[in-house]
């Protein structure tokens, strides 16, 4: 039986994506990237290489974690029932 001594892998685990390979990769379109590019707020990190805009995949995930949404868990029944009366009191609905 033969052995195996080393896995070799080819291409890169973190690879840089252009615009039109981001947008295939995220479901974004590449005008709301290119605006990402120049957000005020919280830019896109990408590199600009002659024409060519390159985004890491890694930096990308990181950048979109910034975006993420936690869903709201649901409020217990009988804390509820504290809030409706609270609301009810102060006149809040």
């Amino acid at each position: 039986m033969d052995q195996v001594h080393a896995v070799v892998l080819h291409g890169s685990l973190d690879p840089y994506l252009t615009l039109q390979a981001l947008t295939d990769y995220s479901g974004l379109g590449q005008r709301t990237l290119r605006r990402k590019l120049k957000d005020p707020q919280y830019p896109l990190p990408h590199y600009a290489c002659g024409d060519r805009i390159l985004v890491r995949v890694s930096a990308f995930d990181r950048w979109m974690e910034a975006f993420r949404v936690e869903r709201k868990r649901a409020v217990p029944d009988h804390l509820r029932a504290v809030l409706d009366k609270a609301r009810e009191l102060t006149g809040r609905r």
